[in-house]
């Protein structure tokens, strides 16, 4: 099995690579130049330098996956451009090349690792449900739920799962 990793320099996505290695899956990672490796000494995978920026170089690299794991994400900008260009503008040109690579040779998943900041706080008086309307408040968590819409629009061309991860903490944080 292979999977095709996004953001894995960063705290989620390089515990992601620790545990596919230990599951004895091969991994492919998308890294910019200046991406750090700090995180990824111990791990074994292959490296495609480039960014979400690219359709067509992305389609390249999705040859031969079984799994994506979209985990890339900016959480900090100087405004809300900034987050959009990455989180929406990124993972909707991941999505489209998954779409392309999935019609010649079909994936297992498309994992869209999003943030409960898409969500919004829950009210004061109980915890969010799922039926819930999302009402983010932030740039960070409008940029998370526009880039889950996109990926909703692709539901009926790959097969795709978003998750919301809780908190998440430990080495590396």
């Amino acid at each position: 099995m292979k999977a095709f990793v996004t953001g894995s320099s960063g705290f989620v996505g390089s515990s992601l690579v620790d545990v596919l290695n230990r599951k004895g899956v091969d991994v492919r990672c998308l890294l910019r130049k200046s991406s750090s490796r700090e995180h990824l000494t111990q791990a074994k995978f292959e490296v495609v330098e480039g960014d979400l920026s690219s359709v067509e170089t992305l389609e390249k690299a999705l040859e031969g996956v079984d799994w994506i794991f979209h985990v890339a994400g900016v959480v900090a900008a100087k405004n809300k451009d900034g987050f959009f260009r990455s989180n929406v503008e990124g993972t909707k040109n991941l999505l489209q090349a998954a779409a392309n690579v999935h019609q010649k040779r079909p994936f297992q998943k498309f994992v869209l690792v999003s943030s409960l900041a898409a969500a919004g706080p829950s009210r004061p008086d109980r915890p969010r449900r799922e039926e819930d309307t999302c009402d983010p408040v932030s740039w960070y968590g409008e940029s998370k739920r526009a880039a889950e819409l996109e990926a909703i629009d692709y539901k009926g061309q790959i097969p795709l799962v978003v998750i919301r991860p809780p908190a998440v903490y430990g080495p590396r944080d």
